[in-house]
């Protein structure tokens, strides 16, 4: 009896600690959003999430809660202040379910990591080649790899009446166009018409494992 008792009452402390966020509290947003994060999962889910997303700003505003601890921002100036460089706010956790293992020990990326000091010293030994005049420099590659599309677009499909997936060759041409850029080739996604060795195919599901823990 007075274990029940106690399951019940820690059930309504924790459901009263989220809803009542410090921080939070005062943003709008659906109830069950507020209790817990299942809210978000179911919506992910269904596979609607973004379209539920633009529903909610509708009702709510500019900022939903869509978690105990987690907002949604529409409004440009609030995204503009928060993604700041100047500005001193850390990442969340969101991209630390993101970093994947190495040898048993997560690895920190530019993009996961939520070290500012990492990351400036990952980012600054590379910054240059983001450039705009360095980018321009890309340009003969970024066509050749369009060239190869065309090709093997022409050779497959121009006598053919098959259907064409261009969706799944703009990827080909996307991954191809990153190995142009960072090995001065392609990774071979054009000529063989395919996900080479799977990378796309295990993308995507990384994609999926991440949009579940996040």
């Amino acid at each position: 009896m007075f274990e029940a008792s106690a399951t019940r009452v820690l059930t309504i402390v924790h459901i009263l600690t989220n809803v009542f966020a410090t921080g939070v509290r005062e943003i709008r947003g659906p109830l069950a959003a507020k209790i817990s994060n299942l809210y978000r999962l179911w919506n992910v889910f269904k596979g609607r999430n973004h379209e539920d997303l633009i529903a909610l700003h509708e009702k709510f505003g500019d900022d939903v809660r869509l978690g105990p601890r987690v907002v949604s921002i529409r409004n440009l100036e609030d995204v503009n202040r928060i993604y700041n460089v100047k500005q001193p706010y850390t990442n969340s956790e969101f991209y630390v379910v993101q970093q994947q293992l190495v040898n048993g020990r997560a690895a920190q990326t530019l993009f996961t990591t939520i070290n500012e000091r990492f990351h400036a010293s990952i980012k600054r030994p590379i910054s240059n080649a983001y450039s705009m005049s360095t980018l321009t420099d890309y340009e003969p590659l970024v066509d050749r790899s369009i060239l190869t599309l065309f090709e093997e677009l022409d050779r497959r499909y121009l006598d053919s009446s098959a259907s064409c997936p261009l969706f799944d060759w703009l990827q080909y041409h996307a991954f191809d166009v990153i190995g142009e850029l960072t090995c001065r080739e392609p990774f071979g996604f054009l000529r063989a018409g395919q996900d080479v060795d799977g990378i796309i195919a295990q993308l995507n599901s990384s994609m999926d494992y991440n949009v579940y823990l996040v």
